[in-house]
């Protein structure tokens, strides 16, 4: 038995509440408050993209510019700090606890189950629902198990498959700053000098699979009728404009007509939220989703995010993408010439694979997700990727 594969079954359970109306975040009972307080306005909140307290600049000057600009999130703080003591000492009633068997200051709600955040020890743990069947549980900790390998993602230091769970390292850092709306030409540059080397290094960890283009498109187009109807949001009268765009896909990857596909390993979910700067240099944190996928899965993931998700303009990711793809290229041909070379074959066909293979991975995750709202997600990038293909054809 592996030495990191440890039991820690007990009768005992820790309490989470949800302080905010909204959001993924429950904070543990059982924490002292003013560890609480410490996490939220002096230590990197592990579920918030805001800035904290530098513990590198301590004049005075530098407490009065942090707070007028963070005055928002002080006074969301303190409200959660009131809420948290009116729950801990019972002066208000609780709706619902959740209860977990580890402790954390605070966890958050995540696929397939939750994630608790030890910040004093240093640890994250992932504990898998019960209705997780043991093997996609065993799948997902061999995945990371690969994946620690990589001097850019957190190490797996132990885990118990039939308990479902595992402990992975907190990364402790700030978020990138594509997470901001900067220029195209910055965030360009920003991938280039900084991502592009590691995220070769990702796709070619694991031996790559070439695939018959018709026979992967076809499996995930029946990988989305089977899903038809079985999802918790996306109605089915909303699989109806899906499906619209898909068939367009098809018909132009019919059209193009090319053969074959490289499948790299990727992340999965390759976005600024999960790109952190620490001491040490970049982490890529969440692997849960990481597999084999089309070779441009995450390169498109990374730049996708920012229309979706922080309104940036499709028509600067156009600019951008058309900077950061050729130097991207560049780098992979020195160290995989057969997969630069059927990119540049085929560039058009690799982002509608890369459509495909995104809207697939929402339509499945709405079946399995109970928590987390995949439909105005998938319509976001729907239209992103409707003007995407939009602005390119016209130009």
């Amino acid at each position: 038995m592996d030495r990191r594969v440890v039991n820690v079954a007990s009768p005992k359970s820790f309490e989470y509440v949800r302080l905010e109306s909204k959001g993924r975040r429950f904070f543990c009972l059982q924490q002292n408050i003013l560890v609480l307080m410490w996490m939220l306005y002096l230590k990197l909140d592990p579920l918030s993209s805001s800035a904290v307290i530098s513990s590198s600049k301590r004049s005075f000057t530098y407490y009065v510019g942090w707070l007028r600009k963070n005055l928002g999130r002080v006074r969301k703080n303190t409200m959660i700090l009131v809420i948290f003591a009116q729950h801990k000492w019972g002066l208000k009633k609780m709706s619902s606890v959740l209860k977990l068997p580890f402790y954390g200051h605070v966890c958050a709600s995540v696929h397939k189950g939750y994630k608790i955040f030890d910040i004093n020890k240093g640890k994250v743990t992932k504990m898998f629902d019960t209705a997780v069947a043991i093997p996609s549980v065993s799948e997902e900790i061999e995945r990371l198990k690969k994946v620690s390998k990589l001097d850019f993602a957190p190490s797996l230091s132990r885990w118990n498959i039939a308990e479902r769970w595992y402990e992975e390292d907190y990364v402790y850092g700030l978020l990138d700053s594509s997470m901001q709306t900067l220029g195209s030409d910055v965030i360009s540059r920003k991938f280039c000098e900084e991502y592009a080397q590691q995220m070769c290094s990702m796709m070619l960890c694991q031996p790559m699979m070439t695939r018959k283009t018709e026979q992967y498109i076809d499996g995930l187009v029946k990988t989305l009728e089977d899903s038809k109807g079985s999802g918790r949001k996306i109605r089915a009268a909303d699989l109806i404009r899906v499906k619209v765009f898909i068939d367009s896909l098809v018909e132009r990857l019919k059209d193009v007509n090319y053969k074959e596909v490289q499948l790299v390993f990727s992340h999965g979910d390759f976005i600024p939220n999960n790109i952190l700067h620490t001491k040490n240099g970049m982490r890529v944190i969440d692997w849960e989703d990481a597999a084999h996928r089309s070779a441009l899965f995450d390169f498109y993931s990374y730049f996708f995010y920012r229309p979706t998700i922080r309104n940036v303009p499709v028509s600067l990711v156009v600019s951008e993408v058309d900077y950061a793809l050729p130097s991207f290229m560049r780098i992979l041909s020195e160290k995989k010439p057969e997969i630069s070379s059927s990119i540049l074959q085929a560039r058009a066909a690799y982002r509608w694979i890369f459509y495909l293979e995104l809207i697939c991975r929402f339509v499945v995750r709405d079946i399995t997700e109970e928590r987390l709202e995949m439909r105005d997600f998938l319509f976001q990038y729907l239209t992103a990727f409707t003007e995407y293909e939009k602005i390119t054809s016209s130009g």
